[in-house]
């Protein structure tokens, strides 16, 4: 599904409050960084959906789905942080033409699962348990020099000595 499917029939798509977190839990730098990630092309995770009439329930993908919306009506502006500095503090309907067809035209992936609602929310609690990375994990997901920097630093007896860093987890 692409996102100008999306927002097309996006009152199709339903929440079950009954189990989903509320909306627009994320901070704005997890959004625009988000937003980010589809106007680069990089991959995003795959929205799990349950099909029930004409109805799509967001079983995974909520948050993300809200994003999307609230990017396209102009609620969200870039970040300099994440995006370039000629889109930096741009909404949707400030991008390029170029942009805006690379963002509506970008590849939702998708999978509607069949079940009744204990089967869904089976689903969903398994979906959630995902474990956060630790504070070294991320440090560790950073480009460029640093993690070898770092690793350099943290082998260093003074260090390793007195800190006792655990390098199970980086």
């Amino acid at each position: 599904m692409k996102i100008k499917e999306y927002l097309l029939n996006y009152q199709n798509f339903k929440v079950d409050l009954n189990y989903q977190r509320p909306a627009d839990v994320w901070s704005l730098q997890d959004k625009q960084c988000f937003i980010d990630s589809i106007l680069s092309d990089d991959p995003i995770p795959m929205f799990f959906l349950n099909e029930k009439g004409k109805s799509l329930y967001i079983v995974d993908g909520q948050q993300r789905l809200g994003v999307i919306k609230a990017f396209h009506e102009q609620k969200i502006k870039l970040s300099e942080k994440f995006s370039s500095k000629e889109l930096a503090n741009k909404t949707f309907a400030d991008l390029p033409q170029k942009v805006r067809e690379r963002f509506l035209n970008y590849d939702l992936k998708v999978c509607i699962i069949d079940g009744n609602d204990e089967k869904i929310r089976s689903i969903f609690s398994r979906l959630q348990r995902g474990k956060p990375l630790s504070l070294g994990e991320r440090l560790n997901a950073l480009p460029g020099n640093i993690v070898t920097i770092m690793r350099k630093i943290a082998k260093h007896n003074f260090i390793d000595k007195s800190i006792k860093i655990n390098h199970d987890r980086y």
